[in-house]
């Protein structure tokens, strides 16, 4: 039998046969074209997405955070400042004189004068900025012309403060300069706070009584931090501002 006559024999398909096929071959492409992602393409995509809200929820927590430096830091600056413009208005009006007493000597002042540590009187005629004090006890002439005195120190606790003095003509050192109770906190110390005794100091010059040509003048230097528990827990540095002013002191007659 020829190859033709066999050919012949086959069945022909009919014109419905060959479009079930066709249809059936267009709905199997569109079941591939409507498949969904596979697993890996999933991970990926959840792996970026993580990726990127991480970055971003730590720029947003950076920027926070130095915000809130950046406050911390100017209300310690605000603070510190306020503090020495306050022993600053003292310095300049600053009028009248005393009698400091520690033990048996007994030492006239006038205008202001500076305690060292133990309390000692640094020389009245200061010459020279070598010696510095933690101490400054300024005189004042009230309105009904008796002297007061304002004794400015830091305390143990290393907050700036202050204690008025009424009729101080004499001061003690026993009975006036050492009285925690009789001491007004300048600054805030649950916020703030002097670290240490150098922190809050005292210097300057005042020339020889024969020879008063010269400006008297006093030097206070005031290193103040913030007062955060949540940062000295976590080990963080304290934010610290340092600051200095010269005030320059006229005996008003």
């Amino acid at each position: 039998m020829s190859k033709m006559s066999k050919l012949s024999k086959r069945p022909a398909l009919s014109s419905s046969s060959l479009s079930d096929e066709v249809a059936d071959l267009r709905v199997e492409d569109d079941r591939r074209e409507s498949k969904g992602f596979t697993l890996i393409e999933i991970l990926v995509a959840t792996s970026i997405f993580v990726g990127v809200v991480v970055i971003a929820i730590g720029s947003f927590s950076a920027s926070t955070g130095v915000q809130r430096r950046t406050e911390n830091i100017r209300e310690v600056g605000q603070t510190g400042r306020y503090a020495l413009e306050k022993i600053s208005r003292d310095i300049r009006i600053a009028k009248g004189g005393g009698t400091y007493r520690r033990g048996l000597n007994n030492d006239s002042v006038e205008g202001f004068f500076i305690l060292a540590d133990n309390n000692r009187l640094i020389d009245s005629d200061l010459n020279s900025q070598a010696t510095q004090g933690h101490k400054l006890v300024i005189f004042l002439t009230d309105p009904d012309n008796t002297v007061s005195a304002n004794i400015y120190r830091r305390s143990s606790t290393g907050v700036l403060q202050v204690q008025t003095i009424r009729n101080a003509t004499l001061i003690d050192a026993d009975d006036d300069i050492d009285d925690d109770a009789a001491y007004t906190d300048i600054i805030d110390g649950t916020k703030v706070n002097i670290a240490n005794t150098n922190d809050f100091s005292i210097n300057g010059y005042r020339p020889p009584q024969d020879n008063p040509a010269r400006q008297p003048y006093l030097v206070i230097n005031l290193a103040i931090q913030s007062r955060n528990l949540a940062r000295s827990v976590s080990g963080a540095q304290y934010d610290k501002v340092s600051l200095k002013t010269t005030v320059d002191w006229r005996s008003y007659e």
